[in-house]
């Protein structure tokens, strides 16, 4: 018989390539490769593997409660606004951002002419 605590334990561990591969009826060689991203896995062989993922855990691909509780402040500092690769860059990071679920999410962009020196002080 198992105790409580070991019962916790087990509901709160990530599925084993094992566990995955004999629920979804395919090798651990094959989720192997699914989990390295390769392209030679066929479409349907994802799918399978997807689904097996999500039978075991629910959660997965969801991030926990207290991660978006959490303030975060990030900061990138770009070359110049005129600069093409700088503009789309920074809208892109933008974009990105304001896409997220995590809405304590502190973003800054600063373009800078030639150095990024006097940043720092303006972010103080």
């Amino acid at each position: 018989m198992t105790s409580r605590t070991n019962d916790w334990r087990s509901m709160m561990k990530r599925p084993t390539i094992r566990q995955i591969a004999a629920t979804a009826g395919v090798s651990v060689a094959t989720v192997n490769r699914y989990l390295a991203g390769s392209p030679s896995l066929r479409p349907a062989t994802r799918t399978t593997i997807e689904t097996a993922i999500k039978t075991l855990d629910p959660h997965y691909g969801q991030p926990s409660p207290s991660i978006l509780s959490r303030s975060c402040r990030i900061g990138f500092v770009l070359p110049c606004a005129e600069n093409l690769y700088g503009r789309t860059f920074g809208a892109a990071i933008k974009l990105a951002a304001a896409s997220r679920r995590n809405r304590n999410l502190h973003l800054r962009v600063e373009y800078v002419e030639n150095s990024p020196s006097g940043v720092g002080k303006r972010w103080g």
